[in-house]
């Protein structure tokens, strides 16, 4: 029995090997390009409307090809539609170093859409059936934070870079993300071994709508549904306009977001890890809880003040406490999808974030462009608060439906 469990747990190092490897380059990847690219738009006249605009784009052109490749992952293998989903990401994030205009960088959108579209759900999931498959998923309390504590650290190493790569031209970070970014998706593509969904059938638009039917039956997936558009509401308010808020409001050049960037992912990495801890002393559940009220904390000091001391400490606490709520919700969340669909539902569940996230990204471009900024703010810090009734009336109601344990 011992000897089982240690050749298990051999066997699982290997794929986590994998998993850190890939996802840590495309970390990498994203927080380079995350250092400037709402900054770079705006560099080349692109007006905050437009801007809104084109991440809705992004967001319902995502939504549009999220589902299908979720089941095209669980039928032909997840970890080879990740690595093609890096590759058109990463060939997107290209194209967008080079745009100037609404029109040059739409094209860049449409494929980042499709690249994060073959990615969402299907990394995690060949991850979780790993750990499922070498009998290590009853320490995902101990093991996921830490992995997602190991990938972090190449968020911070980013943010070191690029503000290097910023000091050179705008847009070197950019072509350099795209690059890591395709280079990430080839160890995907062949390195390591395929898992699979069990999905029965042949005919894609028949599997298409015999999973969908299966899911919107089921009530605790669909207040799971709801939960992820209320919490990506405040996650939006703050990507699209932490850089704004920055360069425009509290006055900080442009070659300095890197700095604040770096400061950011350390908190961000510190709060993941920090959900290890947590969990030891109390549930999953409840450390999600404690991490949006972290959040809120940050968005309302950044409502009150605007100094670049209170924007430190505000948009501090705003990614301390995402860090803590996403590595929470990452482990307890599991549990509710069953192993044979597992792709193909976190698909759907990206589907209906992406297009609420069109929906969100347009009304907080035209609320911002009207009223200022901080509506944002105010926006993210009550829908906070929505989002921890949600996750108390769903522990009240599905705490013993879970799908693995």
């Amino acid at each position: 029995m011992n000897t089982k469990l240690s050749s298990n747990k051999r066997e699982f190092e290997k794929s986590k090997r994998i998993y850190v490897s890939v996802i840590s380059l495309y970390e990498l990847a994203d927080k380079l390009f995350g250092a400037i690219y709402i900054a770079f738009m705006r560099a080349q006249g692109i007006p905050i409307d437009q801007v809104s605009s084109l991440f809705s784009i992004q967001q319902i052109l995502q939504a549009f090809f999220d589902y299908p490749t979720g089941t095209l992952s669980d039928k032909i293998g997840r970890k080879k539609i990740t690595g093609c989903g890096l590759i058109v990401w990463g060939s997107g994030i290209l194209v967008y170093a080079f745009a100037e205009n609404f029109c040059t960088f739409l094209p860049s959108m449409v494929l980042m859409a499709f690249g994060m579209a073959l990615i969402s759900g299907a990394p995690s999931a060949w991850l979780i059936d790993q750990m499922i498959k070498y009998d290590v998923y009853g320490e995902r309390n101990r093991i996921l934070p830490k992995i997602q504590s190991s990938i972090s650290f190449f968020a911070v190493m980013a943010s070191i870079i690029s503000y290097f790569l910023i000091g050179i031209e705008q847009k070197i970070p950019i072509i350099v993300a795209g690059c890591i970014s395709i280079i990430s998706g080839c160890i995907a593509l062949f390195c390591g071994e395929e898992n699979y969904g069990k999905i029965k059938g042949e005919n894609i638009l028949y599997i298409l709508h015999t999973q969908a039917k299966e899911f919107f039956r089921q009530k605790k997936l669909l207040l799971l549904a709801l939960r992820i558009i209320v919490c990506h509401i405040p996650f939006l308010a703050f990507v699209l306009f932490w850089q704004v808020y920055a360069t425009e409001i509290v006055k900080i050049k442009i070659e300095y977001l890197s700095f604040f960037l770096l400061f950011f992912m350390i908190l961000l990495m510190f709060g993941t890890y920090m959900v290890s801890i947590c969990t030891k002393k109390m549930s999953s559940f409840k450390t999600s809880i404690m991490g949006i009220l972290v959040s809120i904390l940050g968005f309302m000091i950044l409502y009150a003040f605007q100094t670049v001391p209170t924007f430190l400490i505000g948009a501090g606490l705003v990614e301390l406490g995402l860090g803590i709520e996403q590595a929470a919700t990452s482990i307890w969340m599991c549990d509710y999808i069953k192993s044979e669909v597992r792709s193909t539902y976190s698909s759907i569940f990206s589907t209906i974030q992406a297009i609420g996230g069109f929906v969100i990204a347009n009304l907080l471009g035209i609320l911002t462009e009207k009223f200022g900024v901080n509506v944002s703010w105010v926006i993210a810090s009550i829908v906070m608060g929505l989002d921890i009734i949600i996750l108390i009336v769903f522990n009240s109601k599905y705490r013993y439906g879970k799908e693995v344990s």
